[in-house]
């Protein structure tokens, strides 16, 4: 299934993993069930559920989807299964789809460009530069078309090594104006 893009609720808004302070706002069993084995173990509860927030519970990251700025995030007028994250005011469908350069757009303008580009969906892999900590870099190639893709991870200008010669590269989709706009 190589090059089948995927995405997960909220992620084409850029939806955040809500942070809970405590376990009545968790449902995953995972979570439940661990809390209560280290309730009885006497371990420190406090910590367990800061560790939640970053590296344990998927309720962080299953949150209602967030529609708009009213109650609930426009997700539904009654209680939701779990709690809406409080940056529904500012991060929602509809203040993205108002916005050019949110990443709802930048997201449509991505699966617009794989669909109008069968190298991106059936051209061959090939990783570069993987000693590099900040950049995932690869190439894709198909029918004599190459194309460069380069991912940076973290929060800084970063440099990579292809060993290709960008001269002549037309760029077809940067993230730049998206990152400018946080």
């Amino acid at each position: 299934m190589k090059g089948t893009p995927y995405y997960y609720n909220g992620d084409e808004l850029g939806m955040t993993n809500i942070k809970f302070d405590k376990i009545e706002d968790y449902r995953d069993i995972e979570t439940l069930a661990e809390y209560e084995k280290l309730k009885l173990a006497g371990v420190d509860l406090k910590q367990f559920i800061e560790d939640q927030k970053t590296d344990g519970a998927r309720d962080n990251g299953r949150t209602p989807f967030q529609w708009d700025a009213t109650k609930n995030a426009g997700f539904t007028s009654v209680e939701p299964w779990l709690k809406v994250n409080d940056n529904h005011v500012v991060l929602n469908a509809a203040a993205e789809e108002k916005d050019p350069n949110s990443e709802l757009n930048y997201f449509r303008k991505m699966v617009k460009l794989r669909k109008s580009n069968l190298t991106l969906v059936y051209g061959k892999y090939n990783l570069v530069d993987s000693e590099n900590k900040n950049i995932y870099a690869y190439t894709r190639e198909l029918n004599g078309e190459k194309l460069l893709i380069l991912l940076n991870f973290s929060s800084q200008k970063a440099t990579v090594k292809t060993g290709l010669d960008t001269k002549k590269a037309k760029l077809l989709i940067t993230e730049v104006n998206l990152q400018q706009q946080k």
